[in-house]
């Protein structure tokens, strides 16, 4: 903990006192970022100086002194602040860290240092890669731990395809033409749509699909679904008593994003830290995240069905 100012030798202004501190304690950060590679992908002064700040702020309001600083830099050498068998369990973080370091962790989790504005960290990344010299950042992707590619969410998790909004609205519009359905108008934009995901259009297209043979709304709920990964689609057990329940379509939709970004590649394990006190982790096995739908540890949330703009559909969860 910082001492007192007022117990110090009266000869020692406070602010002078204040800047030994802020230089000694910055010394230690700069030389503990550089030994732990953060610097290795940093161009300019400025964004290494974002760095140093950033832990700066947090050894501060965690009321750190320089020479606890230096005894967070040895634990870390050490591997005494961070047990990365989290990365196979997941649960809370805090049950996996040195509980002396934990309101300085807390502070670093909040910091998002790293990364550009096109592609900036998310909370957390800057902690683990700070406290563990077995995480480090990687050129492409959020974290690399012991070999192995992490890509991390915390809030506002979101899972996508390979399509973009435009794409997918003038797939499934056409597709429309091909079984004889009317398109529902997009709010806002009153552009022709298939929006089967939106619970506003739900009631459309309940009556839409009642003037098909129960086969053939089978087959138009398959083939708007392959506009979205370009896979064949068993859609048996999305109708009941031959009505497409549209929860169950919603779950399904979820399940074959989260594949879409599997075969796309760019990581091994998926990170879901929300606040990081129930994390969850997945790997590119997509038997225990397509459970985890069916189970509800996962739940989805809103859509990201952007069909006027260029994005990447996509579906947000928790």
């Amino acid at each position: 903990m910082i001492e007192n100012i007022d117990k110090f030798d009266t000869n020692i202004s406070k602010k002078q006192f204040i800047s030994e501190y802020m230089n000694n304690l910055s010394t230690i950060i700069e030389k503990h970022c550089f030994i732990m590679g953060l610097f290795d992908h940093i161009p300019t002064k400025k964004k290494k100086n974002k760095i140093i700040e950033s832990v700066l702020i947090s050894a501060l309001i965690s009321e750190l002194s320089p020479d606890e600083m230096l005894d967070f830099v040895n634990d870390v050498e050490n591997d005494k602040v961070i047990d990365i068998s989290f990365f196979k369990k997941g649960g809370n973080i805090y049950q996996f860290t040195n509980p002396r370091w934990h309101k300085f962790l807390m502070e670093l989790w909040t910091k998002t240092p790293l990364g550009t504005p096109n592609s900036a960290s998310g909370e957390g990344e800057f902690m683990f890669v700070f406290s563990s010299k077995h995480i480090v950042k990687p050129t492409k992707g959020d974290l690399l731990v012991n070999g192995k590619l992490y890509e991390l969410k915390a809030e506002d998790v979101r899972v996508s395809s390979n399509i973009t909004g435009k794409q997918f609205r003038e797939m499934t519009v056409n597709l429309c033409e091909k079984y004889g359905l009317i398109p529902n108008s997009a709010n806002r934009t009153n552009l022709k749509a298939v929006e089967l995901e939106k619970i506003a259009h739900q009631e459309h297209w309940s009556r839409e699909l009642n003037k098909l043979t129960f086969e053939n709304k089978k087959n138009f709920i398959s083939d708007y679904l392959k506009c979205i990964d370009s896979y064949d689609h068993n859609v048996d057990d999305l109708f009941i008593d031959g009505v497409l329940n549209f929860n169950e379509l919603i779950k399904y939709i979820v399940k074959i994003l989260y594949r879409s970004m599997v075969n796309r590649g760019g990581f091994d394990e998926f990170v879901i830290l929300g606040d990081g006190t129930d994390v969850k982790i997945f790997n590119t096995d997509l038997t225990t995240f397509n459970e985890s739908i069916d189970n509800g540890t996962i739940l989805p949330k809103n859509d990201y069905f952007r069909i006027n703009q260029d994005f990447y559909i996509g579906w947000y969860i928790s």
